[in-house]
């Protein structure tokens, strides 16, 4: 189950919202980095005695660098998503990369002119 939360929603519809997860539940909640949830720590112990009360398994996601250390110093476990962005990217350059290398060994394996002409324009 995954749960998201934006900037505007109110503390009271996170808390009412977890609340509602059936007990021994398995789910992920994406809250916005912006909300005033990160302000005070307080609220992090509350829903921390909250997904302990429900017996429930919660990992929270985060966004940037403030968010994943509110949730160390809170305890809650959590899952880095721009560590995982920054792969990604490095891994689609990389197959980007070899298609472009593929289509060019295929266009000197041809040896025709036209494919001569594509490589010079290419210069």
């Amino acid at each position: 189950m995954k749960i998201e939360f934006k900037e505007n929603d109110s503390i009271y519809k996170i808390v009412q919202t977890i609340k509602k997860i059936p007990n021994y539940k398995k789910a992920t909640v994406d809250i916005h980095p912006d909300h005033r949830i990160f302000q005070h720590q307080r609220r992090s112990n509350y829903l921390k005695n909250l997904i302990e009360e429900h017996n429930l398994d919660i990992t929270f996601v985060s966004h940037n660098i403030s968010s994943k250390n509110y949730r160390k110093q809170a305890d809650l476990s959590h899952t880095d998503i721009f560590d995982k962005k920054f792969w990604e990217k490095i891994t689609n350059t990389n197959k980007i990369r070899e298609k472009i290398n593929s289509y060019h060994r295929s266009l000197l394996i041809k040896k025709n002119y036209l494919s001569g002409f594509v490589l010079l324009s290419e210069l």
